[in-house]
């Protein structure tokens, strides 16, 4: 099924304007009050509609709130973003995953502060969309997010939420991808109204959050119920259809929590390794085919070890087996960094790190180590 935006559109004549009315109506009656919302409004600086898009990419809203007061807490503007060290921002974002997007937000903070002297001095902001997109990862979603949210333009929008939601107003009953992702980004552009194009782009985006959902949408309380063509013919649940179930590595990986009087050890991960590069995480290897550890951080000694338990943990397309040991240890390893039990989850970026702490923890309370071992 080959469409164009115009052949989608064609049937509606003059009723664009009558569903962009009534969705940027009903946004701003129903939108959540997020907290980059509400710092936007009230200091009207992109800096905070930015590090929101950032944090909210593949990334759920409820575990986006608390990283983003944390982030702000350390970083409260762009000036002292672009300071910062690769390894304090990854502590600021930890526990989000993804953390290329917030390397790439470090150097795009750093090429727009290069002319400043002092936080005070007054940002060159991108002010379009074409120069929002030529910072480094920034992509078409967020550069028309945050053009559009902070600066006004009329660019639409268009992830994965939008495209449910379009492809149930058209009954495509298809599989998104790159030449409908053009397609809709057409209707979009053509829809957005000029006078309102940060409601319709936020309002698009809460549609398919909260109304428009994968299962079982909501479709008796949406504001453009009257415009969806799936709607009317009863096939919301065809549309878009279903993509292939996405095929999943497994892997098996083994971490070591290595204490000494009382202190936990962690080591950076290589610049090699295949997750988390540069990450502060418990000592920690992946188990090749041949049973052989392929260290992610550097090797340590592991023939005292006491395996405490296995977690599950699921990294982008990988599915992770981690097999959590405890090693016990009198002397230093070059590089490893020493923390206190009620200070090392602060220090640990990734999910996968506190899953085994909690077990390190479950397992002594239950039993002490040292008799529970014997």
């Amino acid at each position: 099924m080959s469409k164009s935006a115009q052949d989608l559109l064609s049937p509606w004549k003059r009723t664009g304007s009558q569903f962009a009315e009534a969705l940027v109506t009903w946004y701003r009656s129903h939108r959540r009050d997020w907290p980059w919302r509400t710092k936007f409004v009230e200091h009207g600086d992109p800096y905070y509609v930015w590090v929101s898009e950032i944090m909210l990419q593949q990334t759920t809203i409820q575990a986006v709130l608390p990283a983003y007061h944390r982030f702000l807490d350390n970083f409260p503007n762009l000036f002292r973003l672009s300071q910062g060290t690769e390894d304090q921002i990854r502590q600021a974002c930890r526990g989000l995953g993804y953390y290329r997007r917030f390397r790439m937000l470090h150097e795009a903070a750093k090429v727009l502060t290069a002319g400043m002297r002092s936080e005070q001095d007054p940002v060159p902001w991108p002010r379009d969309f074409i120069s929002w997109k030529a910072l480094p990862g920034i992509g078409d979603y967020t550069a028309a997010a945050i053009a559009s949210i902070a600066f006004g333009v009329p660019k639409a929008v268009v992830d994965g939420n939008v495209e449910r939601v379009f492809c149930r107003l058209f009954n495509l009953q298809v599989v998104p991808d790159q030449k409908w992702k053009k397609v809709f980004q057409g209707v979009g552009d053509t829809l957005i109204p000029h006078d309102a194009p940060s409601d319709f782009n936020q309002g698009l985006m809460e549609l398919g959050q909260a109304i428009c959902i994968k299962q079982n949408p909501k479709c008796s309380i949406c504001p453009v119920q009257n415009f969806c063509e799936a709607y009317a013919k009863g096939t919301q649940a065809l549309a878009p259809a279903a993509k292939n179930k996405m095929v999943f590595e497994e892997l098996r990986i083994h971490l070591f929590i290595v204490e000494k009087r009382g202190r936990l050890g962690l080591l950076q991960r290589k610049p090699s390794a295949k997750f988390l590069k540069g990450s502060w995480s418990f000592p920690n290897a992946i188990e090749a085919s041949d049973q052989s550890l392929l260290w992610e951080t550097d090797r340590i000694r592991v023939g005292d070890a006491k395996r405490l338990g296995v977690v599950k943990h699921g990294i982008t397309k990988h599915k992770l087996e981690v097999v959590v040991s405890k090693v016990d240890v009198d002397e230093d390893y070059p590089g490893m960094r020493w923390f206190g039990e009620d200070e090392v989850e602060e220090a640990l970026v990734s999910n996968m790190d506190r899953k085994a702490l909690r077990l390190f923890l479950k397992v002594r309370e239950k039993t002490p180590l040292d008799v529970y071992f014997s």
